[in-house]
């Protein structure tokens, strides 16, 4: 007489769970792996952004300082150009600077032209972290009709640019003659909110430059 044992295939319960949880404990992981390189992927981008926009306005104006130099005896100004009224170079310090090719003013722009950035019971432009406030060079080669943003700019659509200017000043020393012109240029860049990075993060991140450039002996 033959006894055969009928054999079972598949899985048991038990290792099915077993399987279940292994899989998801995987997909987990995966899951948080690529969250936290995205999002982290995300910050190096923001940081970039203060970092490239810091090079750009540094590297221009030291270079337009050199070559071009100072407007005037750059302790004048013009009293007619009413919407900067921050004019003390050697104390509080300007929010605008004239040189020969140019004038450097820190605002926005908005649908009649460049505006300064403003604190008042009614706006609060330079606190507020959401509104761009940048520093423009108005080209006097256009008769001061065209106008270049160095803040954030890799990003040209104002709507769209993540990098604030605050806390600007322009600090003059020098006569001229026995001693060179130099202007201290103090700022900080903050970042704008944005999608997909944390307010902690947006509001802890920040840069503070604070460099000295000097005009030449000589200028074009």
């Amino acid at each position: 007489m033959r006894f055969f044992s009928k054999s079972s295939s598949g899985f048991t319960l038990v290792e099915l769970m077993i399987a279940m949880t292994i899989f998801g404990m995987m997909s987990v992981m995966v899951m948080t792996i690529y969250f936290s390189t995205t999002n982290t992927t995300r910050k190096l981008n923001a940081e970039r952004q203060l970092a490239e926009s810091a090079r750009e306005i540094v590297e221009r104006i030291s270079e337009d300082v050199r070559e071009h130099g100072f407007s005037g005896s750059a302790t004048s100004f013009d009293i007619n150009y009413d919407l900067w009224r921050s004019y003390d170079y050697s104390g509080s310090g300007s929010e605008y600077l004239n040189l020969n090719n140019g004038r450097y003013v820190y605002g926005k722009k908005n649908t009649t032209g460049i505006i300064p950035c403003i604190d008042t019971p009614l706006e609060q432009t330079k606190t507020d972290p959401r509104i761009h406030c940048g520093l423009y060079l108005i080209d006097y080669a256009d008769n001061g009709l065209s106008s270049y943003n160095l803040v954030d700019s890799f990003t040209p659509l104002e709507s769209r640019k993540r990098v604030k200017v605050s806390n600007l000043k322009f600090y003059i020393s020098g006569d001229g003659m026995s001693t060179a012109h130099k202007v201290l240029l103090s700022m900080d860049l903050t970042l704008i909110p944005m999608s997909g990075l944390s307010t902690t993060f947006v509001s802890n991140t920040s840069l503070h430059i604070q460099t000295t450039l000097s005009e030449r002996g000589w200028k074009k």
